[in-house]
């Protein structure tokens, strides 16, 4: 099993991977992050080609149970976002090959374009 990471290492890892500055992976993560919500708000989905898919979609009202007191309640409708990826990030995942990719990440820095295509 793979260690947990937080934010920062991260974006650390990130910055080593695309041989750029950590402040720089940090605005391009922000910048991606910002993006990509306001695009799925706004038109539904947003995709990032290679990536995935992050789609909002409606929940209805359902019934639930308080678990405090165990008193039905109904939980309101309301919307939630979803991410599904495409088959080469499932496929990498499900294989256990993401490991594999991994263990270079702390070699020298190289120049790639992580990302080479817009979220549309």
């Amino acid at each position: 099993m793979s260690t947990k990471r937080n934010a920062s290492e991260l974006i650390d890892l990130f910055a080593v991977k695309a041989g750029i500055s950590t402040t720089e992976a940090k605005l391009f993560i922000q910048a991606l992050s910002e993006t990509v919500t306001e695009v799925a708000i706004s038109e539904g989905k947003a995709t990032i080609t290679g990536f995935g898919r992050f789609t909002i979609s409606e929940v209805a009202d359902r019934e639930g149970t308080q678990p405090g007191t165990g008193e039905r309640i109904i939980i309101p409708a309301h919307k939630r976002i979803y991410f599904t990826p495409y088959k080469r990030l499932a496929d990498l995942v499900s294989n256990n090959n993401i490991t594999n990719k991994n263990e270079n990440l702390n070699d020298k820095p190289r120049n790639t374009t992580l990302f080479s295509s817009q979220i549309r």
